[in-house]
């Protein structure tokens, strides 16, 4: 088989236009996943619109908060207190080292959850996945680096079998070796007070505090390629917005400065102001398929922003659980909100509250009199409540019948009937969204006295079915929000880090390497004795029987000279 022909390199220009196209298609990946779910984002602004009730405030009109109502009453059902982290071992095996390990990651993940408040992050998600059937969040490891350091590297003086090595090109001065064998010559050498020589290393920022940080995914900047179930997913991306001193901070400051600022209020006047209120959406892109991460600006073709390896080493890769979903048939990932499923009966109430407010207000009490009646009976309805009102001709009054025959009251019954008849028509579209939605009336606090415990018992099991299935939908999610906390927090986390937020005296690096070092000689001498008992027991092999004693057999009976184990003795004596 020949050898592969090595590729020429590309010019500037070649591999500028490479990674631009390679950005584009980045671009085209993304807008494909916003296609997608362009429908379900529709129905979800409409939802949220609606739950914050901006509809009356525009227009005016009397509504039924259905939707509120509803997401009231199933959101704390769904999420009631934040997760507590259990970790334990898979099996319980006598095994020290896994029970400690599994300790110190306990409280580790625990001491995170807490000082982040978690609770706040999952409690937004849930009402997400109530409202508009997708909740999800994203882990981030946020080192804290500390003021820069110069690190000494030890030295040894190098020498030779007479005395030390002198280096002839640099007019017989000695030369240094650290631990790995490299040298160093004496104008890169420095010397302690002790006389001891080192060099200095390369300066870094060394790591003080780290942290395994929950952010909370708005539902309109999170998405996925399109795919009909989660384990064909290949690629998860979610949208920041950056100010142009954070893409400065970020990316640096030339890639920082000729990103443009795409996304910010639907009104500008094309000011200068326009970057304090104006942001760049930058799309965080994880691709399972090269384990790389890339950050993508759709006003910024040129190249990514950034592109970086795999950074956190998860097993999953992605940074994300499965996202928490409500309504999902087999052949897509896109959700459907409940409301969806009884919006007509939501509209229906709309109508007849609207309806309901039209008729209280002409429900009142009315009636006509004649116009040149002197008793002016309007004061009749001006007039407090129990007060005596004079009349100044009371013989007509008399004589006409009283209040009642001067005056024609206008009929009432119609409008009472029909204002009770819409009241019981909207209570019964509100029992239909009830049996719609599985919201039984135990959980909305209500029953019927009459009825029995084991009545409302059953009620309340069958009633409360779907809700259990939201439930551990929920539980499972925040169940793999803590496992890939726990997971950042054992790949990334330094020593010194879990003994501050464990609490458990761990050793230090210095420890540990004494620790191997004593283990290392113990097995070293083991080895030796090994050796040792091995070479003892070949030299008795190879040793003869002992002088002035017969050879003895397995069995214990003496063996002849000459004869094979277990034959009998050979006959002493005279023919």
């Amino acid at each position: 088989m020949p050898a592969p022909i090595p590729a020429l390199p590309l010019s500037p220009e070649a591999e500028a236009e490479r990674t631009a196209s390679e950005t584009r298609a980045w671009i085209a990946e993304i807008e494909a996943s916003e296609k997608a779910q362009r429908k379900w984002l529709v129905r979800a602004r409409k939802i949220a619109k609606r739950f914050r009730n901006e509809d009356a405030a525009e227009d005016g009109k009397r509504r039924f908060a259905m939707l509120w109502s509803n997401t009231q009453t199933l959101h704390p059902a769904v999420y009631a207190r934040p997760p507590e982290p259990v970790i334990n071992r898979r099996f319980k095996d006598a095994d020290p080292v896994g029970r400690a390990a599994s300790e110190v990651l306990e409280r580790a993940t625990k001491y995170s959850v807490d000082k982040q408040d978690l609770d706040g992050v999952l409690r937004a998600v849930s009402l997400d996945y109530v409202l508009i059937a997708r909740g999800q969040t994203w882990e981030r490891y946020v080192p804290t680096f500390g003021p820069e350091v110069t690190p000494e590297i030890e030295l040894q003086l190098k020498t030779t079998g007479e005395g030390p090595e002198q280096d002839e090109d640099e007019g017989g001065e000695p030369s240094y070796l650290d631990d790995e064998g490299n040298e160093y010559g004496a104008d890169a050498v420095q010397f302690r007070e002790d006389g001891a020589p080192f060099a200095p290393g390369e300066p870094y920022k060394p790591v003080i505090y780290e942290e395994s940080i929950t952010d909370y995914v708005n539902w309109e900047d999170f998405g996925h390629s399109v795919a009909r179930t989660w384990d064909e997913v290949d690629m998860v991306w979610r949208r920041t917005y950056l100010t142009r001193k954070q893409l400065k901070k970020r990316f640096g400051e030339e890639i920082g400065t000729e990103v443009r600022l795409d996304w910010g209020p639907a009104k500008t006047n094309g000011s200068v102001e326009d970057d304090v209120t104006r942001k760049a959406a930058v799309y965080e892109v994880w691709c399972k398929a090269e384990k790389k991460v890339y950050w993508i600006s759709k006003a910024y073709n040129k190249a990514p922003l950034d592109v970086r390896d795999d950074p956190l080493g998860l097993d999953g890769f992605f940074p994300c659980p499965r996202p928490v979903l409500g309504s999902t048939a087999n052949d897509t990932l896109m959700p459907t909100p409940d409301y969806v499923y009884y919006q007509h009966q939501a509209d229906e109430i709309d109508a007849l509250t609207n309806k309901i407010e039209g008729l209280e207000k002409s429900l009142k009490v009315a009636g006509f009199y004649a116009a040149g009646d002197k008793n002016n009976l309007e004061t009749l309805f001006k007039a407090p409540n129990s007060v005596m009102i004079p009349v100044q001709d009371w013989v007509s009054l008399r004589e006409g019948g009283g209040v009642r025959g001067n005056i024609e009251w206008f009929p009432i019954e119609q409008v009472v009937a029909a204002l009770q008849a819409m009241i019981q028509l909207r209570q019964q579209l509100i029992t239909d969204v009830y049996q719609i939605t599985g919201i039984a009336d135990v959980m909305r606090g209500m029953g019927d006295p009459r009825a029995t415990a084991t009545a409302e018992s059953l009620k309340g099991q069958w009633g409360t079915l779907r809700v259990r299935e939201r439930q551990k939908e929920m539980q499972r999610f925040a169940r793999d929000v803590i496992r890939i906390k726990g997971e950042v927090i054992a790949e990334k986390f330094d020593v010194d880090t879990l003994r501050a937020m464990s609490g458990l005296p761990l050793p230090t690096q210095a420890e540990k390497e004494q620790l191997q070092a004593q283990l290392a000689q113990v097995a070293q001498m083991a080895q030796m004795q090994a050796a040792q008992a091995a070479q003892a027991a070949q030299a008795g092999q190879m040793a003869g029987p002992m002088p002035g004693g017969p050879m003895m057999g397995p069995q214990g009976a003496p063996v002849a000279p000459g004869g094979p184990p277990g034959a009998p003795p050979a006959q002493m004596g005279h023919n």
